[in-house]
């Protein structure tokens, strides 16, 4: 059975959702990769200033200047994006999630053509209005920049679970 033009946008509608799953997954993940190493950074920094300022004391200024760049570095990540954007894109994902996965369910009643053109167009923007209603709710301060390496994995995930779970479709 041949797919029709809305049956067709449903499906190409549900690949571009798994896709930004994985995209916003590729983010959280380099996002808490950033934040762990700029806080390993700091201990480091910090801990080790001052047990070097214990056993050289002629370089005092030096493990002074250390803690302080260390405290500094500790203030001004508290205005970087990764702790926030951790907070968002998890809950982001969250919500962004069950739609995916409404939508996937659903997607069998679209497939088999059990659902009238106009059903389908319904539900398709009932989707897109939950998917954009849960990404406003989020990055109102920040967005997402572009990264080549996420959009690389997203595509090779979205990719291979099309592929594994849909082959021939």
């Amino acid at each position: 059975m041949s797919k029709s033009l809305i049956q067709e946008r449903y499906w190409y509608s549900l690949t571009d959702k798994k896709f930004a799953l994985h995209y916003i997954e590729a983010h959280f993940a380099k996002s808490i990769q950033i934040n762990r190493i700029i806080k390993i950074i700091m201990a480091v920094a910090s801990c080790s200033s001052i047990a070097a300022w214990t056993i050289w004391k002629q370089l005092a200024f030096l493990w002074g200047v250390i803690i302080a760049v260390s405290q500094v570095v500790g203030v001004v990540n508290e205005y970087l994006p990764y702790q926030k954007r951790i907070e968002e894109i998890s809950n982001l994902k969250s919500e962004w999630s069950l739609i995916f996965l409404s939508m996937e369910k659903d997607w069998l009643k679209v497939s088999k053509g059990d659902m009238t053109e106009e059903e389908i167009n319904d539900l398709l923007f009932q989707y897109e209005k939950e998917w954009n209603e849960a990404d406003d709710k989020y990055f109102q301060e920040d967005a997402l920049p572009f990264k080549q390496k996420c959009y690389d994995y997203a595509e090779d995930k979205m990719m291979l679970y099309f592929k594994r779970y849909y082959e021939g479709e």
